[in-house]
C-alpha cells in the first residue's frame, strides 16, 4: 500500500476541515425494496467516525442505482442518511442537491464533527462521464478528499478519479485501505502452499483471472458452472450443463499453461437433479418445491442430469486443500447457494476455511460469495478477509490497475520508528479511533518475522442492559446477525493497520463479557508478553461504556499494558 491513508495525516489537515469522503452503499441485487447495502455501509463506519472524532466536517458522496443522470425518486439516498443516523449514533443531514449554490452553502455552515450526505450522485450525467466540470463543483464543497468506496475503484468516475486534480490532499479511507493492504500479500507474493478456488459462470470473464493467478499458486481448484468447460476440454461428461464450443479452446489453453507447473483440481462429484424438473422449478419463480437432489461421480453424470452443488467426495478434497495451504483466495460460490439444498457445497467450505490452523493469509471475494457467505449461521466476521471489493478485486487479480486508486496522493509515513518490544501481544479492539491508533502503534515495537498479534474484541453480552424480554426464533436471528456484523466491522477495522505495516493476526477472537475481565483473562492463558488497547473507546453498534476498563487492565496485568490514544494526545505504556 503506497498511497497516503486518511488517519496517516496531520490532524491540523482536518480539525475543521470540510472531507469529501466517497462511500458506496449500493446494493447489487435489491431486496424487500431496499437499494441499501448494510456490508458496505458499515465497512465506511471506521473512516466516518474517525473524520468525526478528528472534528472534521464530513461531506460524503454516494450513489444508488444506475438513474441516467436525472434525478429519480426512488433512488434517493434518504435511507442512507438514515441508516448511518443509526449506526453512528447521531444525527446525519441529507442535502437535496449534490452541487450548486445550496449545497455549498449548507457544507460552508458546517460545525466540527458533523456529517452530511450529498443526493444521489449519479442524478447528474457528469458523474459517470469522469467530467471535468462536474468534478470541479464538488471540488468546491471540500478542503480534503478521502475516497473509502474500494468497490467502485475499478471505475473512472467524477467522484473517484477527476476530483482529485482539483483537491489535495487526497487520500485512502480506512476501509480501501485495508483492502488493498490485505489483498497485496496474498496476489502479489503468496506464501506457499497457495490455493486457489475460483468457481462461476463465464470463462471468458474469469480467464484473465486464471491467467494471472497461475503463475501464483501450487493448486487451483475450479467449480461452480466454469468447471464444465474444463471437464468438456478432458473429454468428460458434463451432463445437461451447456458449454459452448468457442469457449473449449480457452479452457485447454489454461489447461496447457498449467501442466506441470500448477495442479488443476476439478470436482469429482456434483449434487444433481432432473433438468427438465429444474427448469420448471425456476420457471415457477422458485415458489414450487425443490427438485429432488443426489450426489453423483463426474464421470457418471447422465444427459438428463444437472449439477447444482459439489459433492461429497469434491468437499473432502477441498477441506485436505486448504488444510494444506497458507495462502488462500476463493472467488466464486460452489453451487446455487440462493436455494437451500444447494448451499451446502459453499458453506462446509466456509466453514472448513473458518476452521483451518495452517491457512495465514486469505481473501474470499466475489459479491455472490460474500452475499452467501453472510447468510449462513457461520461466525463470518472470523473470516481473516472476506471483501466487499467484487469487481475491484477481480481487476487486481487479473493484473489491472485501479484508476480511483492511482489517483490519490502517494503515500505519507508519519509512523515515527519506537524502541523494539516484545512479539508476542494481545491487540483488545473496540472501532473507537484510539482502538485503531493502538494498532498502528504495533508496528513500531514488533519485528514483521516472527510477531504473533491476537486481536480481542469483547461484546457487550446480550442480556446486559437490556430489558428481558422474550424473543422469537426470527429476532433472535437478526439479533444474533447484527453481533456478528459489528464485530466483522471492528476487527476488520483493525486489521488494516496491522496489514500496512506487513503484520497479519495470528487469531481474532470475538466473546461477549466484561471487557477488562477478558482481556486479562486471555493475556495470561496466551501468555502473552504485551496488551495493547485504546483508551476511551466503545464497542461499535451495540455500545460498551469502558469507563475503567484501562485502568483495571493496568492495575491487573501480568504483562506491560500500551495504552494509545488518538494522535495529538499522550501514549501510555507500562
Amino acid at each position: 500500500m503506497d498511497k497516503a491513508v486518511i488517519n496517516q495525516l496531520p490532524i491540523e489537515s482536518l480539525r475543521g476541515k470540510r472531507v469529501f469522503v466517497r462511500i458506496d452503499a449500493d446494493i447489487e441485487q435489491p431486496a424487500n425494496g431496499s437499494r441499501v447495502d448494510e456490508d458496505k455501509l458499515r465497512a465506511a463506519l471506521p473512516t466516518l467516525e474517525y473524520l468525526a472524532a478528528m472534528a472534521a466536517r464530513v461531506v460524503v458522496g454516494i450513489h444508488l442505482g444506475a438513474p441516467g443522470g436525472i434525478p429519480v425518486d426512488a433512488l434517493r439516498v434518504n435511507a442512507v442518511a438514515e441508516r448511518l443516523s443509526l449506526l453512528i449514533g447521531k444525527k446525519v443531514r441529507k442535502l437535496d442537491e449534490a452541487i450548486g449554490r445550496n449545497a455549498l452553502a449548507a457544507v460552508t455552515e458546517m460545525r466540527d464533527g458533523e456529517i452530511i450526505v450529498l443526493e444521489n450522485l449519479r442524478f447528474y450525467p457528469g458523474e459517470d462521464a469522469n467530467d471535468v466540470e462536474f468534478a470541479r463543483d464538488l471540488a468546491k464543497l471540500c478542503d480534503v478528499y478521502c475516497n473509502d468506496a474500494f468497490s467502485l475503484a475499478h471505475r473512472g468516475t467524477a467522484s473517484t478519479v477527476a476530483i482529485t486534480r482539483h483537491v489535495r490532499p487526497a487520500a485512502a479511507g480506512l476501509e480501501l485501505a485495508r483492502e488493498l493492504t490485505m489483498l497485496e500479500p496474498v496476489l502479489d507474493k503468496p506464501e506457499p502452499p497457495s490455493v486457489g478456488l475460483v468457481a462461476g459462470a463465464r470463462i471468458e470473464e474469469k480467464l484473465p483471472i486464471l491467467e494471472n493467478l497461475l503463475p501464483k499458486l501450487n493448486r487451483l481448484f475450479i467449480g461452480g458452472a466454469l468447471s464444465f468447460a474444463f471437464l468438456k476440454a478432458q473429454g468428460q461428461e458434463i451432463g445437461a450443463a451447456r458449454v459452448s464450443e468457442a469457449l473449449l479452446p480457452l479452457a485447454e489453453g489454461l489447461l496447457y499453461q498449467a501442466e506441470k507447473k500448477v495442479e488443476i483440481i476439478l470436482p469429482e462429484d456434483f449434487i444433481v437433479v432432473q433438468a427438465n424438473l429444474f427448469r420448471v422449478f425456476e420457471s415457477s419463480g422458485r415458489r414450487i418445491p425443490v427438485p429432488h437432489s443426489k450426489p453423483v461421480l463426474a464421470s457418471e453424470l447422465l444427459p438428463s442430469e444437472l449439477g447444482v452443488d459439489i459433492g461429497p467426495r469434491t468437499l473432502k478434497r477441498i477441506k485436505q486443500l486448504i488444510d494444506g495451504a497458507h495462502t488462500l483466495f476463493w472467488n466464486g460460490p460452489l453451487g446455487i447457494w440462493e436455494i437451500a439444498p444447494f448451499a451446502a457445497g459453499t458453506r462446509e467450505v466456509a466453514r472448513a476455511l473458518l476452521d483451518g490452523q495452517r491457512v495465514r493469509r486469505s481473501v474470499v471475494c466475489g459479491d455472490s460469495l460474500a452475499r452467501a457467505i453472510r447468510s449462513f449461521d457461520l461466525p463470518f466476521e472470523q473470516m481473516r478477509h472476506l471483501t466487499t471489493g467484487g469487481d475491484s478485486v477481480l481487476q487486481l487479480v487479473a493484473g489491472k490497475p485501479l484508476p480511483a486508486v492511482a489517483a490519490l496522493d502517494n503515500e505519507v509515513d508519519l509512523i515515527a520508528p519506537v524502541k523494539k518490544h516484545p512479539n508476542k501481544i494481545l491487540l483488545a479492539v473496540d472501532g473507537s479511533a484510539p482502538s485503531l491508533e493502538a494498532a498502528r502503534k504495533i508496528g513500531g515495537l514488533v519485528d514483521t518475522e516472527g510477531a504473533e498479534i491476537n486481536l480481542l474484541y469483547v461484546q457487550k453480552p446480550a442480556e446486559v442492559g437490556s430489558e428481558k424480554k422474550p424473543m422469537d426464533a426470527e429476532s433472535k436471528r437478526r439479533r444474533e446477525l447484527e453481533r456478528r456484523l459489528d464485530a466483522e466491522r471492528v476487527v476488520a477495522a483493525a486489521n488494516g493497520p496491522l496489514a500496512r505495516q506487513g503484520l497479519v493476526s495470528r487469531r481474532q477472537i470475538v466473546v461477549e463479557g466484561d471487557p477488562a475481565s477478558e482481556i486479562l483473562k486471555f493475556a495470561d492463558e496466551m501468555g502473552v508478553e504485551l496488551i495493547a488497547m485504546g483508551s476511551h473507546g466503545r464497542t461499535g453498534v451495540l455500545g460498551f461504556f469502558l469507563g475503567s476498563v484501562s485502568r483495571k487492565v493496568l492495575d491487573h496485568a501480568r504483562c506491560p499494558v500500551m495504552i494509545a490514544r488518538v494522535p495529538g494526545q499522550q501514549q501510555t505504556e507500562f
